[in-house]
Formats: structure tokens, C-alpha cells, sequence
């Protein structure tokens, strides 16, 4: 009976030894790198949208907001190399205003409500921005699909922030 209350104690033992080691030999999730910059349009800043880069080897695409001031800004994105970059603000169209506005912010996530920002604002405390409103403008289209845009852009660490310029 000794022997075997040795030999369970030994087993369980060796398991959380091999528990351990096996967890300190995986690896976290990889950080990413940080991506920052500014979408321009004939020279101007464009005032809202969604930038997406897409591996040109495959793989999922990764999307950042565009700014009323067309900054953009992405973290812990994976080192993807070589990418396809993208711009479409299509969803900005009817749903342009300031941002904190619930009727902007619903209309830009393709839901039909309308809330009156004054009520709310008095009702919940709730800030409207209208100094920085994101606005739909035309861009060319070929920007807005991975097959015609192109606009490229090589993604690793120590990227500097850049100007995606739109012609």
C-alpha cells in the first residue's frame, strides 16, 4: 500500500513538472507593430472612412478608422510585409455629422434611428464634438477594392508614420 501511495504521488508528481515545462515553452500571442499616419485626398486630409491592408500572400486584413482629420492609427498589428491598402468612407454618405452625434454613429454602422443629440445631451451628459465631423466625400472608386487599388504599403516594426496620398 506504501508503493503505491509512492508511486500516485510520483505520477502526479511528474505531471505538473511536464505541465510546467510545456507552459513555459509557449509563446505569448506576438506583439505587433504600431501603425499610424493620414489619408490625403488631392492634398487634403480625408475626413473619415476605413483604411484596410490587406497580405498580399494572404491572410486576414486588418482595419483602422480614419479620423475627421484623416489620421489613422492601429495597434498590435502582425510585422504583414508587403499589403494592399484600401480607403472607403461609401458608409459616411447620409450619415455625415459630428462625431458623438447617436444618429451619425448609428447611421455610419448602417443602422436607420434618429435621436435628438440636444435631448440626449441634456437627458445623459453626452458631448457632441461639432467642431470635428466626419464627412463623406467622393474618392475614386478603384481605392475602395484589393483588386484595383494601387496603393501599397510594406508593414514591420519600426514603421515611421506615413501619408497614404489618393490621387
Amino acid at each position: 500500500m506504501n508503493g503505491h501511495k509512492l508511486s500516485s504521488a510520483l505520477l502526479i508528481l511528474v505531471g505538473i513538472v511536464f505541465s510546467v515545462s510545456i507552459a513555459g515553452c509557449t509563446k505569448g500571442p506576438a506583439k505587433g507593430v504600431g501603425m499610424d499616419g493620414k489619408v490625403t485626398y488631392q492634398g487634403k486630409p480625408v475626413p473619415g472612412g476605413r483604411i484596410t491592408f490587406h497580405p498580399k500572400d494572404g491572410g486576414p486584413a486588418y482595419t483602422a478608422e480614419i479620423q475627421y482629420d484623416g489620421t489613422f492609427a492601429a495597434k498590435d498589428v502582425p510585422a504583414l510585409g508587403a499589403v494592399i491598402v484600401t480607403v472607403d468612407n461609401s458608409f459616411l454618405k447620409g450619415a455625415e455629422g459630428p462625431i458623438g452625434d447617436p444618429t451619425v454613429e448609428a447611421k455610419a454602422k448602417g443602422e436607420n434611428i434618429k435621436v435628438d443629440p440636444k435631448m440626449l445631451q441634456q437627458k445623459e451628459n453626452v458631448k457632441v464634438d461639432t467642431s470635428k465631423a466626419r464627412k463623406y466625400i467622393e474618392l475614386p472608386a478603384k481605392y475602395a477594392k484589393k483588386e484595383s487599388s494601387d496603393l501599397t504599403w510594406d508593414i514591420k516594426a519600426g514603421n515611421a508614420p506615413t501619408t497614404i496620398e489618393l490621387k
